[in-house]
């Protein structure tokens, strides 16, 4: 749960656009 934090925010916030 190190790389899934900022990870899975930044990837939904992009395809969240």
């Amino acid at each position: 749960m190190s790389e899934f934090s900022w990870m899975q925010i930044y990837v939904i916030r992009r395809f969240d656009d």
